[in-house]
């Protein structure tokens, strides 16, 4: 349990850190919510396309 939390606290930071940069590199609010939806959504396509597949 200890392990997925500071697994989840080191992700999270470096991941804000770059969102961090990004922000005050460019200031475009868009970029960062067009990384951060990748950053969701390209880990779970393949699987979310499966499931629609299935489920079609």
């Amino acid at each position: 349990m200890l392990v997925a939390v500071g697994y989840s606290i080191v992700i999270t930071s470096v991941t804000g850190f770059f969102l961090g940069v990004v922000w005050i590199r460019t200031r475009n609010l868009l970029l960062l919510a067009l990384i951060h939806t990748a950053g969701d959504l390209l880990p779970n396509l393949a699987e979310t396309i499966r499931l629609w597949r299935v489920g079609a």
